[in-house]
């Protein structure tokens, strides 16, 4: 794949353009892709808490694990490693649990594997770069809004277009969707705390 075809679908994927996300869902080599996307933007979310002096996800997994033990050195590299792999390990669930919901109350348009959802999913993860405003004051509310408000409507966008569903239904299935994984998520990370 050529690096302008790759600049074409990111563009395409902020744009919302209907037929990116399912060129990215029909193409194998998109999974790849869209699994570098989604641990770039991992590791540039990972830069951000570092400078900001917060703990990352991956950090607190660590300390649970081992306690004050380890060298502050190992902790950031350590916990950072798992925050990527935590970051990967959500996109790859988020995908499995949109495939089980829209699959049960939409109409898949042909048979979906995990790749094929998960490949336009990752994709969305490059609208998260604006994540690193988060500590601006000014800037970071509204990146997060926008951010917010372009992640539901980039999931409804490829809802509708793997599902075979309007854009009703298509919001049905994204909003129960996100519940799922949301409820799930929020629970292993208060388990962490």
């Amino acid at each position: 794949m050529q690096m302008g075809h790759f600049n074409q679908r990111c563009l395409g994927v902020l744009q919302l353009r209907s037929e990116t996300f399912r060129e990215i869902s029909e193409d194998p080599a998109a999974f790849r892709q869209s699994a570098a996307i989604v641990a770039v933007v991992g590791v540039i979310g990972l830069a951000a808490s570092y400078v900001g002096d917060q703990d990352t996800f991956g950090m607190r997994v660590f300390d649970r694990l081992v306690g004050d033990d380890a060298s502050s050195t190992v902790r950031v590299l350590v916990g950072g490693a798992l925050s990527i792999a935590i970051v990967l390990a959500t996109w790859l669930i988020e995908a499995g649990v949109t495939r089980f919901v829209g699959s049960r109350l939409g109409r898949p348009i042909r048979s979906l594997t995990l790749r094929s959802v998960a490949a336009p999913i990752g994709f969305t993860r490059l609208i998260d770069v604006l994540n690193v405003l988060y500590g601006v004051a000014f800037l970071g509310p509204i990146a997060s809004v926008f951010s917010f408000i372009w992640g539901v409507a980039a999931g409804v966008t490829i809802v509708k277009l793997l599902f075979g569903v309007g854009t009703g239904r298509a919001l049905v299935i994204y909003m129960a969707s996100f519940l799922v994984f949301g409820v799930s998520a929020a629970g292993l990370f208060l388990a962490t705390r």
